[in-house]
Parts: structure tokens; C-alpha cells; sequence
């Protein structure tokens, strides 16, 4: 779709994308595509990230690609463009449910009214483009294979990899469409983070939350940027696949796109110079001004130079200084962080798009940057960690707070522990699938940096090390004046009980034997182990031995797989559960403490300097001249 491809430029020094760069309708667009075979919210998040880095005078962010239909809602086809005028995210809580909708700014909805104005006169552009843009890559073409559409209740034959030995009298009778163009359809996007492919669940959930199409990257995405989500309909959600659909349906989302920014381009241009003095960051693609010699406008040191710039100079050596970030779910999780700064500082000026709010101060020697979310789940992480980046130069991120424990025989974890992220898997990030239910995806295990886990092996290697290294930290918590009941809830309060499947369902939870005696001091201990992460809340114990034995975990929570694909992280849980029925509140404060004291237990052995990616070098920092006066000022 590019009328002119230029070269590439100069990425920052943590951006890992790969970009391709050129011009659209006479805009500079900037493209970039996920890893692969790594999909979901949680990499789009992620490859955000080093897009507000590399390229932060954006104006409008397009995703563009693949999405499954629903045929029962509207006479869709293979190959149709859904344009998305709400996101659903689906996949939050016990059971499937929905957040308050995202919709796209008001610019964009401005210009999708004029396009569907313009196509209702003289019709789409999309045909004419698919034929001038794609016509010499047949790859590309409209598929010979017939569109079929199974009833709702009939399942794939486990017999073929494709639907040739599917029962072809289970076909839906449909209309036969004139014209082989494709339609656009404008109506809600549900994004989820597993693969839609169960046509019953795909029916219901559409029905009930109002959408006509299924995907999963869009969920979160619009909190950062004037969003659109344009989707090619390459299958119908349910068993019976369609890949030879895939690279049509591509296209035909991608030509939308082409004409959207034609039309786009007519309705920003009264604002566009205003616009630029109040950017916006983070975009999948770069929008500048309408420009003569488009190549000549890609100069990314000035662009850093002038969002640098638009802080005082003050402010701006300030922020610099603040090189670790804490992040919490729960205020109760962020006021024990805040109790153990050795001082407070007063707030900064933040960056207009932040959303952010931040508690500033020191532990040890280091200058820390804490904040809490809005909402739970691994999208508001994201979101969060996304933010906090752009606006302070941390080097790493520790996530604090509570979570749900794994009692096993290799971690005796009892209510208060602590369990510190060996690793961190995402639990929900996978596909549903009509026979086999649902399908975790394979997915590399993210760690903590290096140098995280050579601190804490050096912690537990000091022979010098008190039995309850966490207790003057939980006394200092606990001393507040607001915060008496952050203290040891007692034993007596620690019940643990046999897995039992029925404790989730029933009124009143079954009481099943003890499983283990009760510790005889209530030093809590801290565990090294894996993370399990998700949008769901685990309060079945049937499940959580489950999901654990697969996974080799030691803790559910529900946050850091959002955030250790944004930047580099350690989780810090505080044992406050055992993900059973028999959940309650009574350990989340001293929890929220335990993970809290260990967080500052560990700055106590991470030197200044770990970590650090010294990006004021090099082109994406201040010039110069500004660099020497900031390091004047510190």
C-alpha cells in the first residue's frame, strides 16, 4: 500500500521492532509487525513501547489485519472489513465479561462518518485499490476456494485437516452475493486472549456484549493513542479454519486503510499545525504533515530533542534521576511501598498523554518512582508500565503486591510468604477450540534481568542474613498511624484446605481436612519460583493444582504479564491466598507489607548503576548543550 518506501532510519538503543517506513496518501507512515509467532495484548503492548521511544511525534495509530467474523449478526463473508467503532475487551474476571468500551477519538469517528457518507454516493475505493496496490501479487488475490459457513452447532471432522470430510449438509443456506467485493461492516470488536474458535461461545459472547467480529490484539491499545482497529475477516470464529482466507483478508483490511487516510488526511489538515505543538506518542502509524520531499522529514534527533525540550529544565534533570519503578495493582499494595521510603519528594510536572499518578522518594540509594493502576488486569499493566516508561528514565521495574499462592512439596507456602518471579508465564494466552476446549499457547518464559537475579542470590548468600530479615520493614509498616492492621493477622487465621472442586460453586465453602500443620513462629519465608499471570481470577483449588503442575508455578496473580514485556522487571508477591473457595481479605494487608519490605530488603543490594542504559547518548537524548546542563544541575 506504500506509495514511496523509504530507508530506514536509526532505532533507539532498546527498541527491538523492525520498521518499514514511507509515505501513504501522502503521509509518512511508520509500520512495524509483532515478533513471531508471539500475538496478544501483552506484545502489542510491548511493541508500543519501543514505538513511543523511536518515534514519538505521532498522531494516529491504525491496526490493521486478520480477525474472525460472526456471521449470525450480519450477512458476513470471507474477505468483509469490519471497522472497529468499539473494543470489547472479554476475557476479564471469573467468566467472560466485559470492560466500559473503548471508542475511537473524535477525529477518527469524524472521518469515518465522512467515509461511509462518501461510499454511500460513489461507493468503496477498496475494489480499485486491491486492483492498482495488489494486482501483481497473486498471493494476495481473492481465493479460488469456496466461502462456506457451518451451523453453529456443527464441529470440525477430526478426520480432515481442512473441511473437505466435513458433512456439507450442516451448511448454512445463505443469500449469493452480485458482486464478489467486499462488504464493510462498521459494530463492536471483542478482543480476548485466546483464539475464538468454538462457534456456540462465539454466538453468545457476541450476542451478549454487541460485536461482530473477534480478535486479539486491540484491548488496552486505544488508552495510548487515537486508535482505529480495521479488521479483514478471514474466518468465521469456529472450528472450521480458513487460512487460505488469510492474506485476502489482509488486503482487504489494508486497502480500507489506504482510503481511510485519504479521508483522514482532508479532515486534519485545518489542525494540523496546532496539533503538532501537542503531539501525540505511541502509534502503530506515524502521521506527519502533507509534505513535498517526504524523506527529508524523518529526523528523529529532532524530534527528541524537542520532546525534551517541552519539560523545564528543572524538571526534566529531576525526572532523570528517578531510575527504578514500582508498580502496584491495590492502594493498599502502593501505601506499604510508600511507608518504607526513606523520603518523600514532592510531585513533578507530568507529560500531557500521562495518566499516571506518582508517589516520588528514595529507598536506599536509590531515587523510586512508585504508582498504583487505574484497573486490574494484565491491559491496565501494560498501559501503566507503558506510561511510567515514557515519562522517567527507569532502568527497572519491580511489580509489588499480592497474590495467590501454590501450596506444593517443593514450596511450602503458607499465608504472608513471599514469592519472588523466576520467571513469568501468561495462563490465558491461548485458543478455544469446539472438541478440545481451551489450548495454552507455547510462549517463552519471561525473566527477570540479570542482574536482578544476581542480587538476590546475593542476598541469600550472606551468612550475616537475620532469620526474619523482613521484620524491622513489616514493624516500620505497622507503626503508621493508618496502618496498625497492616500486622500478622495470626495463625489461627491460616487455614488451608484439601483441593476441592465444589468450594467455588457452593454458598457456603465445604470444610475439608487440614492438609499441613501450622508453622510454630510466623517468620514469613520468601520462595523463588514461577509466576503464573492472567485476567482471570483463580478461587477454584482443583484448577490452581492444574494449572500449576503444567506450568510449574508457585503463584497466580494478574498484572505481570502485561508488564515484563514493556520493560525490565521483577514480581514481588505477597502470599495473601491459596486460589481456592475459601478466599477473603484478612491477609491482603500484611501481605501487601511482606512484598513491600522484601522489595526494599532487595534495593538494599542492587547497586546505582545495574542496569542502566544510558540513553541520553547517542541521537535519541538532549543535545549537548542541554545534556551538560542537566548533568550540572544533578
Amino acid at each position: 500500500m506504500l506509495d514511496v518506501e523509504h530507508n530506514r532510519l536509526p532505532r533507539h538503543p532498546d527498541d527491538s521492532n523492525s520498521y518499514i517506513l514511507g509515505t501513504m496518501q501522502g503521509h509518512n507512515v511508520v509500520m512495524a509487525c509483532s515478533p513471531a509467532s508471539q500475538y496478544g495484548k501483552n506484545s502489542t503492548a510491548s511493541l508500543l513501547t519501543s514505538i513511543m521511544r523511536t518515534f514519538p511525534n505521532v498522531r494516529i495509530g491504525l491496526m490493521v489485519g486478520i480477525g474472525g467474523g460472526v456471521p449470525t449478526k450480519v450477512d458476513m463473508r470471507l474477505g468483509d472489513i469490519v471497522v472497529g467503532v468499539r473494543v470489547m475487551q472479554c476475557d476479564l474476571g471469573k467468566a467472560v465479561r466485559s470492560e466500559a468500551p473503548r471508542i475511537p477519538d473524535s477525529s477518527i469517528r469524524t472521518s469515518i462518518s465522512n467515509i461511509r457518507s462518501r461510499h454511500e454516493l460513489t461507493g468503496s475505493q477498496v475494489p480499485s485499490i486491491l486492483k492498482d496496490k495488489i494486482g501483481g501479487y497473486p498471493a494476495y488475490d481473492r481465493p479460488g476456494e469456496a466461502d462456506i459457513l457451518f451451523r453453529s452447532s456443527y464441529n470440525h471432522s477430526p478426520i480432515s485437516s481442512t473441511c473437505g470430510g466435513c458433512d456439507k449438509s450442516q451448511l448454512e443456506e445463505r443469500k449469493l452475493r452480485v458482486s464478489t467485493d467486499p462488504a464493510i461492516y462498521y459494530g463492536g470488536i471483542a478482543s480476548v486472549n485466546c483464539m475464538m474458535r468454538d462457534a456456540v461461545s462465539r454466538d453468545k459472547i457476541a450476542q451478549e456484549l454487541d460485536v461482530i467480529c473477534f480478535e486479539m490484539e486491540a484491548a488496552g491499545t486505544m488508552d495510548l493513542m487515537p486508535y482505529l482497529v480495521i479488521r479483514g475477516i478471514s474466518d468465521y470464529s469456529d472450528s472450521h479454519r480458513y487460512k487460505e482466507w488469510q492474506r485476502y483478508a489482509s488486503a482487504t483490511a489494508a486497502a480500507y486503510a489506504y482510503e481511510f487516510l485519504e479521508v483522514w488526511g482532508e479532515d486534519s489538515q485545518a489542525t494540523e499545525v496546532d496539533y503538532l505543538h501537542n503531539f501525540r506518542e505511541g502509534h502503530l502509524l506515524e502521521i506527519a504533515s502533507r509534505v513535498n520531499e517526504p524523506s527529508a522529514q524523518y529526523q528523529t534527533n529532532s524530534i527528541s530533542t524537542a520532546a525534551a525540550s517541552a519539560l523545564p529544565l528543572e524538571d526534566y534533570a529531576r525526572r532523570s534521576r528517578y531510575k527504578v519503578g514500582i508498580i502496584c495493582a491495590l492502594p493498599k499494595e502502593l501505601m506499604a511501598v510508600r511507608a518504607l521510603f526513606d523520603e518523600t519528594h514532592p510531585r513533578l510536572k507530568k507529560n500531557k498523554d500521562d495518566t499516571n499518578t506518582y508517589a516520588l522518594g528514595k529507598m536506599g540509594l536509590h531515587h523510586v518512582v512508585a504508582t498504583c493502576l487505574a484497573e486490574y488486569g494484565t491491559n491496565s499493566a501494560a498501559l501503566v508500565a507503558v506510561h511510567m516508561k515514557r515519562s522517567f528514565k527507569i532502568r527497572f521495574c519491580l511489580l509489588v503486591g499480592i497474590g495467590g499462592g501454590v501450596p506444593s512439596a517443593q514450596h511450602d507456602i503458607r499465608l504472608g510468604d513471599v514469592v519472588v518471579g523466576k520467571y513469568t508465564v501468561q495462563y490465558d494466552l491461548g485458543r478455544e477450540t469446539e472438541d478440545e476446549g481451551f489450548q495454552r499457547r507455547n510462549q517463552p518464559l519471561q525473566t527477570p534481568p540479570l542482574f536482578l537475579k544476581t542480587a538476590f542470590k546475593s542476598l541469600y548468600s550472606d551468612p550475616d542474613l537475620p532469620m526474619n530479615p523482613l521484620d524491622p520493614y513489616l514493624h516500620t509498616i505497622s507503626s503508621k498511624e493508618r496502618m496498625s492492621h497492616y500486622c500478622y493477622p495470626g495463625s489461627h487465621l491460616d487455614i488451608m484446605f484439601n483441593s476441592c472442586s465444589k468450594c467455588s460453586s457452593l454458598p457456603e465453602p465445604c470444610q475439608q481436612t487440614r492438609r499441613c500443620e501450622r508453622r510454630k513462629d510466623p517468620i514469613p519465608k520468601i520462595h523463588y519460583g514461577g509466576i503464573a499471570s492472567g485476567n482471570s481470577v483463580i478461587a477454584n483449588a482443583t484448577l490452581r493444582d492444574q494449572k500449576a503442575a503444567e506450568l510449574d508455578v508457585a503463584c497466580f496473580e494478574m498484572e505481570a504479564a502485561g508488564i515484563v514485556d514493556a520493560v525490565s522487571c521483577l514480581v514481588i508477591r505477597g502470599i495473601c491466598d491459596y486460589c481456592d473457595g475459601h478466599k477473603n481479605d484478612d491477609w491482603q494487608e500484611y501481605a501487601a507489607a511482606t512484598a513491600a519490605s522484601f522489595a526494599k530488603l532487595l534495593l538494599g543490594v542492587v547497586d546505582e548503576q545495574d542496569g542502566d542504559d544510558d540513553i541520553l547518548d547517542g541521537n535519541y537524548g538532549p543535545p549537548p548543550a542541554l545534556k551538560r546542563r542537566l548533568e550540572e544541575t544533578q
